[in-house]
């Protein structure tokens, strides 16, 4: 396939278009393709809220579910930062992936989950036996943990 082609398959993940996502598959479109900073079809459609994308991506065994964007998010993380509750579901379902993965800058699907205000998902990851909810980020760039004082002190 040509790079033209590949982007296709991205940018069809990245619109929604199941349809699109579907055809390029067929053709043989590498599934984990990345780009620029979407990087694959897969993490385009966690951040974009495709649950019928991304439960056909999973679907497949060629796919790579942990593979990262250029800022290191995972698709776990890029659903967590947008809200995607059905989506954080299926992903968690696998058991490849890593719920406590930290981007370039340290932060984990609960640091994303939130600093975006979405407590229905923080509650389902502190549900969990596997996530660490003492995990810093490096850089301090939105507080060093979801236990942190600081964190409930916004006003």
């Amino acid at each position: 396939m040509t790079s033209r082609q590949l982007r296709g398959l991205l940018e069809a993940a990245t619109a929604g278009d199941l349809e699109t996502v579907k055809d390029y598959l067929s053709k043989g479109a590498d599934i984990n393709y990345c780009h620029l900073y979407n990087c694959t079809p897969l993490n385009a459609a966690a951040k974009g809220g495709f649950t019928n994308i991304v439960k056909l991506l999973l679907g497949r065994a060629d796919i790579d579910p942990n593979k990262e964007k250029s800022n290191g998010d995972s698709p776990l993380q890029s659903a967590a930062s947008e809200g995607h509750l059905d989506i954080i579901q299926l992903l968690l379902k696998r058991t490849d992936i890593d719920p406590n993965k930290e981007n370039k800058y340290g932060n984990t699907p609960l640091h994303a989950a939130a600093e975006g205000g979405f407590i229905n998902i923080v509650k389902l990851l502190l549900e969990r036996a596997d996530i660490d909810p003492n995990k810093e980020n490096k850089e301090d760039i939105f507080y060093k943990s979801f236990l942190h004082p600081s964190f409930y002190n916004k006003n």
